[in-house]
């Protein structure tokens, strides 16, 4: 999460370190844009708490975001109401049954507005935040990892693979804990949330339940548990008996339940809720029938709880009594905590602790020899495990663990933002994740687990994704490939290169994907927005926290400060960038005022006002008058200006209080602009429309049955075919879409699901969309929204070239099509034009040869052009020749695959040899069983093939919802998994 100067990441599956992208101010320098804290009115509820931390936690890098999180989740007045959060959800999930399995229609017609599913982009080599990891009590090769904001993953393979397990499960994906019951290992239990920093600051909706290995879940005990559950344990020999921590503020404390989690009771505090937050839980040996276990209690920042302290139990967890030790801290003292007891002696009982300011003073490492009766402070820790550079991040992250040494000392290990382990029972410590010479492992040290099968196999979770280490920490390997969970801020997209996008990420810094090529790292530490010089894609701006600008001319070998000399030192987390639609020299960010540049970020001029005590939270640009902008602000506030920034307006009439996320402006009418919103309990309006220049403004949020669901929406996009009618809204739970001008509101297609969406954009070619998840990557489809009604557009491989071939069911104003062609990637070019019907109302059909056969790999598209000159362009579609060519698998469609829903009876799944070749393919359910044969080692002629599957298993029975894989073997090209999700209802 902070911004460093060395960070490492995962490309093609090998580990490498990325150069020094940022040369001053890396490790939070004297001048480092600060933020400040939030000032009234903003002063209520969960802020109010937020703004009374220590001030060198609220001036810290995770600080920031935090409150952003909260923000994007919280009403106005501080509050967040999971009931309102968990029926937003709800009803995304009803509209996702709704629509995944039928092909959404423009005005009536047969055109699909979106022509393929979603699908997961990437990057595939690099992972996010980890919070929880969890082994299999007996396959060491088993693991189940937790995101901060990507859900559930479960691995069979060590890391080779991994498999999500809560898409469409949890609201916000975002979890802390995951506990697997010893007797039963298919039983899972996972707390939702994240208790950082203050209440309900990332509150997540409770607790979680599967019996059948993450296939299927059930959201349980929801009247005792309705926000955070930060830890949950399941008793060694009793799966009946579970023990699960909450962090509600109106409920917290530790509750134990006898009847394998149906319901639950409070054990501690016996009246009352906890002053502190229970931060950890563990069990020891078992005595005359009875398990010891223990807890700690710990503080939040700030917080000075009188209770907090560690307690033990010898009855099973009925009843807790705090350990009194002189040598253990005060209550006050103690913050966030994590427990180990060392199995190769279970009377040795550790705590790590930070104090409440995130640092070790006052705190540290306690160890016990005595099953609790007294401890004593190892005081060797490195006093930099929590603060390198500036600001102590103890509150942030923090983990312990223990396992038997190879001498009659434990084996221990700790991390916070670095790690460290000992094996002499803390008399000395050796690094393994910092700044300087060990940084082959991400800092931000989150979570710690001991293969139970081999304690010499340690498993790590950081802000970039999972690690293992074979012995004992000495050496490392990167094992988050394919846990696509990062937490995308924003991309930006390269008009001159439709497969090109970067992305700005949660801690991993901004990214470069390109189809077919793998993934690159180009810059470090936090990213936010990228931008593309439209003139040059040689020339990109990233941004770091606090609207941190920086420049590269050079495709991102040499970053340069793109930041003004004369910019307030105050600036949000997430601050907005833009570049003007029609001058790539001009480029504007926001502050406490509106910022502009003519000179590509050589120097910057103040173009408006502050306005309160708000940060700009969005800048929307006319497309058709360079001197409109809008500026959108807490609280529903719309600043406008027609000159340029002389006269500033309020254009803040009929917009509900909340928080204005985003503005999207019409690319040819200056008057036309949409506004995206913010949650709130009291208001249904989540996009809003003016056709005024802000005068009024129109709920165009749905009506009933077809309306955005009850959560945030991040960021709208127009489509440029039909900018009046057509939009997208990026939301907290999917991708939404209108047509009709935001009367009713679907989901945009299959695949995507109900992950956190925070952008969404449209390329310039008008058709392909992409977007960033906040826990879910990035995600790409293609639209079809045209003029001309496309019912197929084929391209088949042939002896003489390849074979193009589509039909229409009707024209309006058509000229013809330009047949155009991608070879290798390289910008597209006209090939040959084909005269349309002019207008038609019946099916036509068309078709053109291309002779070229040159090995590699051919894109298509067509760009139909209308009698007046204006063009649209259809979907893509690929072919490859000689050493290009390749087997491939593509993602099955529909995907959820709705069985009673669809209409269709079966999903499509698609795949190219490359060569004639013998062919199997499997469909597995999520314990890796066959359910079906497809395809039996059959001999299949080169080329495009499609098999069908109708959602039942060998006997012909229908198989249960949930994830399954389907795999492609040939006796040539190897074997290619993908998955599906299977809905009956």
């Amino acid at each position: 999460m902070r911004i460093r100067v060395i960070l490492l990441l995962v490309c093609c599956c090998v580990l490498f370190p990325v150069r020094e992208v940022i040369a001053q101010s890396a490790l939070h320098g004297e001048n480092e844009f600060l933020s400040s804290p939030i000032s009234s009115p903003r002063n209520d509820g969960v802020f109010g708490v937020l703004n009374s931390l220590p001030e060198s936690i609220r001036r810290s890098d995770e600080f920031s975001r935090i409150l952003y999180e909260f923000s994007h989740r919280a009403t106005i007045d501080g509050t967040y109401d999971p009931a309102l959060r968990s029926a937003g959800f709800e009803q995304a999930k009803a509209d996702l049954f709704r629509d995944a399995g039928k092909s959404p229609k423009v005005q009536n017609s047969k055109q699909q507005v979106f022509a393929d599913a979603w699908v997961n982009i990437g990057p595939s080599n690099i992972a996010g935040c980890t919070k929880a990891l969890a082994f299999h009590p007996t396959s060491g090769n088993t693991i189940y990892a937790g995101g901060a904001a990507g859900g559930v993953w479960k691995t069979t393979n060590a890391g080779s693979s991994w498999v999500q397990l809560t898409d469409n499960v949890i609201p916000d994906l975002a979890l802390s804990t995951i506990a697997v019951d010893p007797e039963h290992p298919d039983t899972l239990y996972v707390g939702s949330g994240d208790p950082a920093v203050a209440v309900d600051a990332l509150g997540g909706t409770g607790l979680y339940k599967s019996t059948d290995g993450g296939a299927s879940w059930s959201h349980i005990a929801t009247s005792t548990f309705a926000k955070t559950v930060n830890k949950v344990l399941v008793h060694p020999s009793n799966s009946n008996i579970v023990f699960a921590a909450s962090d509600d503020a109106a409920n917290r404390g530790l509750y134990r339940s006898t009847n394998g989690g149906s319901s639950f009771t409070k054990v501690f505090p016996t009246s009352g809720t906890a002053q502190g937050v229970i931060w950890d839980v563990t069990s020891a040996q078992t005595i005359s029938g009875s398990l010891i276990m223990y807890f700690v209690e710990g503080n939040n920042p700030g917080g000075t709880a009188s209770e907090c302290g560690i307690y033990k139990s010898i009855d099973d967890g009925q009843t807790w009594a705090k350990i009194n030790s002189s040598s253990l801290p005060s209550a006050s003292s103690i913050g966030k905590a994590a427990l180990a007891i060392a199995s190769s002696d279970k009377s040795h009982v550790y705590c790590f602790m930070a104090n409440p300011n995130g640092d070790l003073s006052g705190a540290g490492l306690f160890v016990s020899t005595n099953s609790g009766s007294s401890f004593s402070k190892l005081n060797t820790v490195p006093s930099s495990i929590f603060n390198v550079g500036s600001g102590a991040q103890g509150w942030y992250d923090l983990y312990l663990a223990v396992a038997p040494g190879t001498n009659p000392n434990d084996t221990i290990y700790i991390g916070g933002i670095e790690a460290y382990r000992s094996f002499d029972g803390g008399a000395s410590w050796q690094s393994y994740s910092d700044y300087n010479t060990h940084s082959f492992v991400h800092v931000d040290n989150q979570s710690i687990a001991i293969d139970p099968t081999n304690s010499r196999i340690v498993w790590i979770g950081t802000d970039g994704g999972v690690y293992r280490s074979t012995d004992a920490g000495q050496n490392w390997s990167y094992r988050s490939n394919g846990m696509n969970s990062m937490r995308c801020y924003h991309i930006g997209l390269d008009a001159n290169d439709n497969k090109k996008t970067y992305a700005g990420f949660q801690d991993e810094g901004v990214w470069r994907t390109v189809s077919g090529q793998s993934p690159v790292a180009v810059f470090g530490g936090d990213g936010f927005q990228p931008i593309v010089d439209p003139t040059n894609s040689n020339i990109y701006y990233v941004e770091g926290p606090q609207g941190d600008l920086y420049k590269t001319t050079d495709g991102g070998n040499n970053f340069s400060s793109a930041n003004g000399s004369n910019f307030e030192a105050n600036s949000s987390w997430d601050t907005p960038f833009q570049m003007a639609p029609k001058n790539h020299t001009t480029l504007f960010t926001g502050r406490t005022m509106l910022w502009k540049t003519v000179n590509s970020g050589a120097s910057w001029v103040s173009v408006s006002p502050t306005f309160g005590s708000s940060f700009v939270n969005c800048i929307g640009l006319s497309s058709s008058n360079s001197n409109v902008y809008m500026l959108g602000l807490d609280g529903g506030k719309v600043k406008y200006t027609a000159d340029g920034g002389t006269t500033w307006l309020d254009k803040s009439t009929g917009i509900p209080g909340v928080s204005i996320n985003y503005i999207a402006c019409h690319p040819t009418d200056a008057n036309f602009a949409l506004i995206a919103l913010n949650a709130s309990s009291s208001n249904t309006s989540r996009v809003m429309l003016t056709t005024n220049g802000g005068t009024s403004w129109a709920n165009v949020s749905g009506s009933i049955g077809y309306a955005l669901p009850g959560v945030p929406v991040n960021c709208v996009a127009i489509d440029s075919t039909s900018p009046s009618m057509v939009w997208y809204a990026a939301t907290n739970n999917g991708i939404y879409y209108t047509i009709d001008g935001g009367q009713k509101w679907s989901i945009a297609g299959s695949g995507i699901g109900l992950a956190a969406c925070f952008d969404v954009q449209v390329h310039a070619n008008g058709k392909t969309i992409r977007v960033g998840t906040h826990g879910r990557s990035l995600w790409e489809a293609n639209t079809n929204i045209l003029p001309v009604e496309f019912t197929t557009f084929t391209a088949t491989k042939t002896s003489k070239g390849t074979q193009l071939s589509w039909r229409t069911d009707s024209e309006v104003n058509s000229s013809g099509f330009w047949v155009e062609r991608s070879f290798n990637y390289q910008p597209f070019v006209d090939v040959a034009f084909v005269n349309g019907a002019g207008n038609s109302t019946t099916e036509k059909s068309y078709s053109f040869l291309d002779t070229a056969l040159s090995s590699g790999h051919y894109i298509y598209q067509l760009k139909e052009v209308d009698l007046d000159g204006s063009f649209h362009y259809s979907n893509m579609v690929d072919v490859s020749y000689g050493s290009a060519s390749g087997l491939r698998l593509d993602q099955n469609f529909p995907n959820p695959f709705v069985a009673s829903a669809t209409g269709l009876g079966s999903t499509r799944i698609h795949y190219e040899l490359p060569d004639d070749d013998v062919v199997t393919m499997n469909i597995y359910n999520s314990r890796g069983s066959i359910v079906r044969t497809l395809v039996d080692h059959t001999a299949q002629i080169g080329g495009e093939q499609d098999v069908f599957w109708d959602g039942t298993d060998a006997s012909g029975a229908a198989v249960s919802s949930g994830v399954y894989y389907y795999t492609l073997e040939t006796t040539s090209g190897g074997r290619l998994v993908n998955k599906m999700v299977y809905i009956t209802k």
